[in-house]
């Protein structure tokens, strides 16, 4: 795990968004990173293909936009193998 930094306020509610990143003067730079993951579809035969999906995180500065979200819909760089 990494710390950052750490936030202290007097305010009786905090939004925990990528806003709170900001306030201790981390950046996008600071923690964008790759994720990479398999995805396994089994079909009804019990067939299995397996892929690796890798992603570039987070998508967008969310230092400065709080929130952002990815829908992966294009495939065409995925390659599922047969187990």
């Amino acid at each position: 795990m990494m710390i950052f930094g750490k936030y202290s306020t007097n305010e009786e509610s905090v939004t925990h968004d990528g806003t709170l990143l900001s306030k201790i003067n981390v950046g996008y730079e600071d923690i964008k990173c790759t994720v990479s993951f398999d995805v396994t579809i089994e079909i009804v035969s019990s067939t299995k293909f397996t892929g690796n999906i890798s992603l570039e995180l987070p998508v967008g500065d969310i230092t400065k936009n709080e929130k952002a979200s990815y829908e992966k819909t294009d495939f065409k760089d995925v390659i599922f193998k047969r187990n």
